[in-house]
């Protein structure tokens, strides 16, 4: 299967304590793989995926370019191809949660998408929260404003979804659902969590664990 993003022997531009050795890891096509770390591991780690940030050696490549050597055309059309969500995630506060979704879409040019508020709608819709679509996010319950911004990341059908943290606050029950929807919305996703997260692992193809002893493959059972 191919990897259809691959991180080979990485390391930060500046030197961090808490990732001191070369990172490699390949996520293949149509496969989930979440990565349960430190909120600073992550942290570099999503911004080098998305050419945010440079690494100081090694290889990333994102749908089969070289994200750290692609012009910033080059990389504007790429990112238009991936679904992200940072952490914070950043939703604007003078727009309502639907604008939220459109106007990044509109912006970045987004793929698949002829009727962005159309869209946006179908996706607030299968997220189960269309009734709080036209509300700000200051005006919704946290757990919303989570939901609301991972379906931000979902909106332009993503060929790969790159996620730090999501939906840290929504209950088990609630989460089940929404990765259920989100599997069958984004085949193929990169994922950090903070944190032990059942609802997540049942989704995901691969668990890893990355601390101070590097990164390896987990059992879910292990991961406590």
């Amino acid at each position: 299967m191919s990897a259809i993003l691959a991180l080979t022997d990485v390391l930060p531009s500046k030197p961090n304590a808490e990732w001191a050795d070369p990172f490699t890891l390949n996520v293949p096509k149509g496969t989930w793989t979440v990565v349960r770390t430190t909120p600073e591991r992550s942290h570099l780690l999503a911004r080098i995926l998305i050419g945010a940030k440079e690494a100081a050696s090694g290889e990333v490549v994102v749908l089969g370019r070289p994200i750290g050597k692609v012009s910033r055309t080059e990389r504007r059309l790429l990112l238009s191809d991936l679904g992200v969500l940072l952490d914070p995630a950043g939703l604007l506060s003078n727009l309502s949660l639907i604008d939220n979704l459109i106007v990044p879409a509109v912006f970045r040019g987004s793929k698949g998408i002829s009727l962005p508020r159309e869209h946006a709608e179908d996706v607030f819709q299968e997220l189960g929260i269309a009734e709080y679509a036209n509300r700000r996010p200051a005006d919704v319950p946290e757990d919303v404003r989570q939901i609301g911004a991972l379906g931000r990341a979902l909106v332009g059908n993503p060929r790969l979804l790159v996620l730090e943290n999501p939906i840290a606050s929504v209950r088990s029950r609630a989460a089940e659902d929404v990765w259920r929807i989100c599997r069958a919305l984004a085949p193929t996703a990169m994922i950090t969590s903070f944190r032990r997260d059942e609802m997540l692992y049942n989704v995901a193809d691969d668990l890893y664990l990355w601390d101070s002893a590097g990164l390896r493959r987990a059992a879910v059972e292990a991961s406590a």
